[in-house]
């Protein structure tokens, strides 16, 4: 029991060491949209919470009944904006993404844990959440989130801090 105690001790120092310090200090929410673009376009460094729970999640294209209580974090580390009929799309949107290679939580081995969110200038969310084999890059685990920026009065599923 001890040595499993120390594993999980190492690993939270392990991650807490490695998150950026402006992460770790409360910053100033980005309600919307337009907040979110006009901080990155600033040169702002943002910091990204998902709340999972409160997201609607799918499975194969199918709405799931049961969301579990999961969250995430990453910061935009690149990003790319689009502007309403720059792509043939209807409305202005940003897309993300991380891709980190994880032991696998849910079954043996490592995995490419490969997270992208489109945020929509209504302030729709869709995140893709994927664990993709190694070398072959086949998707073992593939869900899809949505949801809506948290303007700290709805009940928005991402939140955005600068």
């Amino acid at each position: 029991m001890k040595k499993q105690g120390t594993l999980i001790f190492t690993f939270l120092v392990a991650c807490f060491a490695t998150l950026p310090a402006f992460i770790l200090a409360q910053g100033e929410t980005l309600p919307d949209f337009s907040a979110v673009v006009d901080a990155l376009r600033s040169g702002h460094r943002i910091a990204v919470v998902i709340d999972y729970a409160k997201c609607d999640l799918f499975t194969d294209g199918k709405m799931q009944e049961r969301m579990p209580d999961i969250s995430g974090g990453m910061t935009m580390d690149a990003w790319e904006y689009f502007s309403a009929g720059s792509v043939h799309n209807p409305q202005a949107f940003l897309v993300f993404s991380t891709s980190k290679l994880i032991r696998n939580p849910i079954g043996k081995g490592m995995v490419y844990n490969y997270v992208k969110v489109k945020i929509r200038d209504n302030d729709s969310v869709t995140v893709t959440a994927q664990y993709l084999r190694p070398g072959s890059y086949k998707a073992i685990m593939d869900e899809e989130f949505r949801g809506a920026i948290c303007d700290g009065k709805n009940n928005g599923c991402i939140h955005f801090f600068k």
